[in-house]
């Protein structure tokens, strides 16, 4: 037998152990599976062709301890999956090809056997096919197909293939598992398919849990347009880890502002109107001045007038040049602070690259103006 370089002192000795065991199993013991795979009669009272009785078990102890388990009369059919959809002719054919394949177990032909029992199985669909493949598959060193395979030689139970079979399975799928790692692959991609070592296991979204030798393995998620997500991972028996692969974009130039491109000059409109509020009082305000110039030299001039001599309506006109001027200023700080942010925002806002994972938009144009106090122009921009 061919033992995996990496498994451990402690798997080996298991290993040893279990393959002791399964030749003792086929050299004194296996006859219990054989009598249980055969097919008896369909319940018409006739006596079913020769070929499909089991041969003789050679200890008595081999015999199955309720015979009655694996009658397939018409009666019980529907209680036994394994056997009602398969009709008598065919369970029949099934059944020498399954006493062969032991045949050629009790020689140690296991490879030989092992396509005995395929074939057998692809007529038939008995537990107790998948148990004897299973023991081939171990002894030819395939402990992944033959995990499975005795996992399925239990799937109903005890009855098909006997009490001690079904107990053994469960020895074997403990051994085994023990000297195997398991990989619980996820995928939540839709349309991603996801494979291991080169074989596909399913498209996402999608779990999957896998089985697999100690050492080292590679998972991929691929799709189209996307980034590949692999993963390259290393095994020791009876690790059990979860793989979640997630296909990504790949990553594209584009540009980007801090902000909507209108906004900075929509800010700029603002300030724009603030300082022409101010020069709206700034121009009463100088109005109101040139008005008290002129009454104050009719009134006062050449000699001057003292401050209780000036009028009081000319006082007022006064008071009011001053006040509109005032209010020019503080609107012409406000205007002014708010067209200095703005032209900070301009140069803020200018368009940066960047780098994002997203999916192509397909082609754009775009046409942004630009404007100077030689030339007006207008750029065209084709994006693809």
């Amino acid at each position: 037998m061919v033992f995996h370089e990496q498994m451990d002192k402690k798997a080996m000795r298991q290993r040893v152990m279990a393959m002791a065991a399964a030749v003792a199993m086929l050299m004194g013991c296996c006859d219990v599976v054989w009598a249980q795979a055969s097919p008896q009669g369909d319940g018409d009272g006739g006596a079913e062709p020769e070929a499909a009785e089991p041969e003789a078990a050679e200890p008595e102890a081999a015999e199955p301890a309720d015979r009655s388990a694996i009658e397939h009369t018409a009666a019980d059919s529907a209680d036994l999956p394994w056997a009602s959809d398969t009709p008598l002719a065919t369970r029949n054919r099934a059944h020498g090809l399954f006493l062969a394949g032991n045949e050629l177990m009790r020689q140690g032909l296991f490879r030989q056997g092992a396509e005995k029992y395929r074939a057998a199985l692809a007529l038939w669909d008995h537990p107790a096919f998948h148990f004897n493949l299973s023991v081939a598959q171990m002894n030819l060193d395939q402990i992944i197909a033959a995990h499975e395979g005795f996992g399925k030689a239990r799937a109903h139970g005890p009855r098909p293939i006997g009490q001690d079979k079904y107990e053994q399975a469960q020895y074997y799928l403990n051994v085994l598992g023990n000297q195997l790692a398991e990989v619980d692959v996820v995928c939540n991609e839709p349309g991603a398919a996801v494979a291991m070592d080169g074989r596909p296991l399913f498209r996402g979204p999608g779990t999957e849990r896998v089985r697999v030798r100690p050492g080292r393995h590679r998972i991929e998620a691929n799709k189209p347009g996307m980034e590949a997500d692999i993963r390259e991972i290393v095994l020791s028996p009876g690790d059990k880890v979860e793989a979640v692969l997630a296909p990504r974009y790949p990553e594209r130039l584009t540009t980007t502002r801090r902000w909507p491109q209108w906004l900075p000059w929509a800010v700029m409109g603002v300030g724009g109107s603030v300082m022409a509020a101010g020069a709206y009082f700034d121009r009463a305000s100088s109005s109101s001045f040139n008005q008290f110039d002129d009454e104050f030299d009719t009134l006062c001039k050449p000699e001057g007038c003292l401050g209780d001599e000036v009028p009081a309506d000319l006082k007022a006109q006064l008071d009011s040049g001053n006040r509109d001027q005032w209010i020019a200023r503080v609107i012409y700080g406000v205007g002014g602070a708010i067209v200095i942010s703005s032209a900070v925002m301009l140069y803020l806002n200018r368009e940066r690259l960047v780098t994002e994972r997203a999916p192509s938009e397909g082609a754009a144009v775009s046409l942004l103006p630009s404007m100077t106090d030689k030339h007006a122009a207008m750029q065209v921009r084709i994006t693809f």
